[in-house]
Formats: structure tokens, sequence, C-alpha cells
């Protein structure tokens, strides 16, 4: 059994935490220049403190955890993000969504986030875990998993648990690449990771510093400044290269791109390894003991001082300690201990087949109840819902620590999917209720599947480019000059001067005469926020698509409607054209953003010209209250829908 006594315990936390606010402080001006830096360190960059979400979200787990103890689940880090945290950015906003909606993670991570699921946002919260459990790296990854996939997925899971194996480590072991070289045993495999980890390793003892880091962005480079792979492999650079002392890993502020994540991650780990006596004092009066925490987490106890946080943790620490009984804290007797409720078992669900509005398929969801202590659970659990038919009692056993799963049909009530495809259904969710009797005990678990609504979906329209007919003239490309050029067989036209439909087709549509048009146009149901748009008809090339819808609003409000297109893009509100761009974009959910002023009835119509084949987009509505989109939650309850 390890050993550690209370006041090294403490001394190696609080040193892992200056390590990270040290990192937020001088990489937060900076933070999303992708360009690598010649920066020097002196006492004008410490001028002002910032609050970061790299450690903002730590605290809010340290809240968790001293409410719940070590038998924190998914549900609990669920609870915990819906109630304290306002945070609209990328992955962030989009968990935000998944929950208002009512998903469990590890759904709350996937659904809707195909941008920023394998971003920085869980990999910069790695350290408490570690700080919980130290000398436990197979526990503090336990726990790092539960957390990313709350709002993220694959290799970002895997950094999380990488690192916070990596903090628990370090408590006991001061070699940085044994560390790294053990902690990469403790993520869930993903190859990503795994190549990511031995390329850095390979690169930097074959070519050195310098141009490991250009491999890095060469090969795992992004336009996203926050993408998890690139900004790992910096941070594993920065440990390999700077990993010696305090004072050379604060060198890391010249990666730049994610760069407070990346000094923090990297300075929080020599900070526990080193611990807080070790660290120069001139670093200790730079960062100094003000604990800032950003005005988004809300509603939880915050620590005013480093050294306070350092104190809760250790104090939540022991519990967690003596839960795994791995590691002995000497002279802990005289602490006082957080004490917490005992909790016996844990209920989670998952979408395991969406039900499809369209034709009317039945879904699926899966779920699963976890014994967290030493008896088995007899479980009785059953369905009901205003729009899935009621299931028989199910009856399932679960062995002591230890989980089990059952997997639910959901068919459809014949009435409510009649009202949902007919568009008169505008609720946020198809929700359901598991309502369990567990070892006596009864409850009612309230979820949901997500419900988008329905557009019209008008198009493609076709042009032909004519002016590409020609044949090369020097070498022609076919044996009969009357046939047409190469180039000409495949391409067709973006014509953005051709209005293809007419307000009158229009009000047609709306009025459900979708067929007699000389186009296709059909009520497409999203699954979520990507619209696969050429999942709807057969054929590649240039493409007019036309996306129609309406709602209720009110008219002192606003909204974002947020558009991803790899295209043109024009949006009209209520016959006023909102929006246009000659830009075209990648599918980034934010890429468009056209700003309404709501009325009490509101019609959309989106234009999208597509140049190159890739037609799905992203659309999405977001709250506004006089903030840049960015700046805004994801709406959860404007639910666009067209009667039919």
């Amino acid at each position: 059994m390890q050993k550690i006594t209370y006041k090294e315990y403490i001394n190696k936390v609080r040193g892992g935490w200056i390590g990270k606010c040290a990192g937020g402080i001088l990489g937060a001006p900076i933070e999303g220049f992708k360009t690598f830096n010649n920066i020097i360190i002196d006492d004008k960059l410490f001028d002002n403190n910032f609050p970061n979400d790299d450690l903002d979200l730590q605290i809010l787990w340290l809240d968790m955890v001293k409410k719940k103890g070590p038998q924190v689940r998914t549900n609990d880090y669920k609870s915990h993000w819906k109630n304290h945290v306002d945070f609209p950015w990328n992955e962030y906003g989009i968990a935000t969504l998944n929950i208002e909606k009512g998903l469990d993670n590890p759904d709350t991570g996937q659904l809707n986030n195909t941008i920023w699921n394998q971003s920085m946002g869980s990999p910069i919260r790695s350290e408490i875990w570690g700080m919980l459990c130290p000398g436990s790296p197979a526990q503090a990854a336990f726990y790092a998993q539960m957390d990313s996939t709350l709002d993220h997925t694959d290799f970002s899971v895997d950094a999380e648990m990488f690192f916070s194996a990596a903090a628990a480590m370090a408590f006991f072991n001061d070699d940085i690449n044994s560390i790294m070289r053990q902690a990469a045993g403790f993520t869930s495999g993903g190859q990503t990771f795994n190549t990511l980890y031995h390329d850095i390793c390979h690169w930097h003892k074959q070519f050195g510093e310098e141009i490991t880091k250009h491999k890095i962005k060469s090969k795992y480079g992004d336009a996203d400044f926050t993408s998890a792979p690139m900004n790992v492999g910096l941070t594993i650079l920065s440990l390999l290269a700077f990993g010696n002392s305090f004072d050379d890993i604060l060198k890391s502020i010249n990666y730049g791109h994610d760069s407070d994540c990346i000094i923090a991650t990297a300075a929080a780990l020599i900070g526990i390894i080193k611990g807080y006596d070790a660290i120069p004092q001139i670093w200790k009066d730079r960062i100094g003991n003000d604990l800032m925490v950003s005005p988004e987490i809300t509603g939880i106890d915050i620590p005013e001082t480093v050294e306070e946080l350092t104190e809760e943790t250790c104090k939540i620490g022991l519990n967690f300690i003596e839960q795994f009984g791995d590691v002995q804290v000497e002279e802990s007797d005289s602490v006082n201990r957080i004490e917490t409720l005992p909790i016996t078992h844990h209920l989670c669900s998952s979408v395991a087949l969406y039900p499809d509005v369209k034709s009317g398929q039945q879904g699926k969801i899966s779920i699963s109840v976890e014994s967290l202590t030493a008896k088995e659970l007899g479980v009785d659990l059953k369905i009901e819902s205003p729009v899935f038919e009621e299931t028989s009692m199910v009856h399932f056993t679960t062995p002591a620590l230890s989980q089990s799963s059952v997997e639910i049909p959901l068919i459809w009530k014949k009435e409510a999917l009649q009202k949902i495809q007919s568009g008169e259904y505008t609720a946020k969710n198809l929700p359901y209720t598991i309502s369990t009797k567990i070892e006596g005990e009864e409850a009612k678990h309230e979820k949901g599947i997500p419900f988008y609504g329905n557009w019209i979906m008008a198009g493609p329209f076709v042009t032909d480019d004519e002016a590409l007919t020609p044949m090369n003239k020097k070498y022609p490309d076919h044996g009969l000059p009357s046939m047409p050029s190469v180039a000409y067989m495949n391409h067709d036209k973006v014509d953005r001067k051709t209005e293809f439909l007419s307000w009158g087709t229009i009000s047609e549509l709306y009025a459900g005469k979708t067929m007699g048009h000389p186009f296709e146009s059909q009520l497409i149901f999203p699954k979520d926020h990507t619209f696969p748009l050429g999942d709807y008809f057969y054929g590649r090339g240039e493409r007019t698509i036309y996306l129609l819808t309406q709602f209720d609003g009110n008219p002192k409000d606003k909204k974002w409607l947020c558009i991803g297109a790899a295209g043109y893009v024009r949006v009209w509100h209520n016959k006023k054209l909102c929006y246009t761009s000659d830009q075209i974009r990648r599918t980034w959910s934010m890429a468009h953003n056209a700003e309404l002023k709501l009325a009490k009835q509101n019609e959309i119509l989106i234009r999208i010209d597509f140049p190159v084949d890739q037609f799905d987009v992203m659309i999405g509505f977001k709250h506004h209250l006089e903030k840049h989109a960015h700046q805004s939650q994801w709406d959860a309850e404007l639910i666009p829908t067209v009667l039919q």
C-alpha cells in the first residue's frame, strides 16, 4: 500500500492548483491565436487575473462530490451541470441543450455535437479526479470518463482519462516520462489518442521539440482552435520538452492555439509532482492566492482562495481514498471530514434507436441500473408516455457492485404519431417516464427524446453550366466534336441569380400542395441539428435547396437562427431578406447567424446554393438577449413546425 502524509497531500494538491491558475493567467489573453509565439514571461503578464473554465468546472465537480461523495455517477454530473452551468459556448452549450431535451449522458455528449465532440472542454478539467484519487489512476480515469461523456466523445474522453490518471500517479512518481507512459494505459484504447501519443514520443526523441511542434500542427492541426488532438499533442510535447521544472513548463505559452488549456494542464501536472513548497517564490507571488470563478457558474459553494480550494479538495479526497483502499494517508485523523449521504443505486437511460416520425418506425431505449452497494438489486420498471404505448412491467436483477441493462421498445401511439406528423405537436421532446420499484423503493424518472419539429424541403434545383460545353481545341476531349467537354460532364451551375420559388408557390407548399410542381418537395423531420439533405435525393453536383418552416413567437423577443452549410446562404423572415452571405463556410453550426425580430407568427425561408457535394446542413435557434450568438444559449423550446 502506498503511503502519503496529509501534509504532503495538501502540498501536492496546492501545487497542482497553483499550476492550473498560472496557465489560466498566462494563456487567456492569447487564447485562440493558432500561431507559435516567442513571448518573454515577465511580471506584466500577471497584472490581470482571469476566471477560466479550466478551473471553474473542476470547482463545480468539487461542489458535487462534497454533496454526493465517491458514488457519483453520470446523472449526478448531468444534474449539477443543468443546475449550475450557464456557459453557452461550443460543446458546453450543446450539452445544456441536450440535457434540456431530456437526455442522459453519454447521449448528451453525442447528439448535435459533431463539431465540438472532440474539443478541449473536458481534457482541461481532468486534475480534480487525480487529486481526489491519489495513487489510484484507474479510479481517476473512471470518474474522468463519466465527466467527459457529458459533452464529448472519443478522443476527448481518452485525453481526460489520460491526464486524470497522470495526475493520480504524480503523487507517488516524479518521472514525467514514466507517468505519461503508464497513464496511456488508462484510456479507453481509442486509436487516435494512442497514435498521437506514440507519434509525439517518437518525434520528440528523433527530431527534438522544434520539429515536433510543427509535425503536430501538420498531422493533427484543425481550423477550430479548441480541437483536442492538436492541443493535447502540444501539451504532451510541453511535458516531454519542459517537464523538469515549474520555470520551464510555463514556456509552453509559446505554443499558442488553445493556449491557456495547454499551459494550465501541463503546469498543473508539474505542480503536483513538485508540490507547492518546491515552486519558486516568484511564481507564488505572481499568481497569488485569490480565486476567480466565472459568473456563469452559479448556485454552488465557491472557495475564496487557492488555499481554501486545496483544503476542500483534500478533505473530500479522504473519502475517495478510504473508498478504494489503495493509499494510506498518515496524520489525517484530526481532519474534519465532509460527510455525504449514501447512494444505493443509479439509473441511466440512452437512446438505442431513434423513433422515426416520418415512417412511424418504433424506437428503443436502453435502461441501465447499477448497484452501488454489496447487495443484489431486484428491479421492476415500466415506461409510460403520452406519445408511446405503455409497456408491461419488466423485471431483472442487478448483481452487487455491478450494472445490468435492458432494452425497451418504444411503440408509437397512433393518435400521437398522427398529430406529430401533421405538425400539431410542438413540445421540445417526446417524453417518457421510467417508473421503477427497486428493493421496495418506488421512483419516477422523467426522460425524453429530443424533437425538432419539421421543415419543407423544396428542391434540389439543377441548372446546366453551358459555359463549360466547348471542348479543348488543342486536345479534343472526344472523337465527335458535337459532344460536350469532360468538364461539362461532371459539373452543374451554381445559379445564384435565378429565384426558383415565388411567394405564391411557397404559400401553396405551406398549404400542403406539394405535388404538381416542376420540382421535388417533401416534409422532413430532423433528428438533431444536422439535416442530411443529401439523403432525400439522388445525385451529385451543384444544387440549390430551399428550407421552409413556421413558428409562433413573442413580438417583444429576438432569436438567432444559426446555420452551418458548405454553400452560399440567404434567409428570409416573413418575406423580408434578413441575412445573406457571399462566403462559402464549412458546416459549422454558427457559420451564419441571422438575427430575427419576432412577430406573433413567423415564417422562415432559407436558400442554400451548394457549390460542392456536401449537403449536410446544421440549423438551430438560440436565445438573443442582446448578445452575440456565440454568447447565447441554444433554445430548446422553439420547435418550428409546418401544419399539413
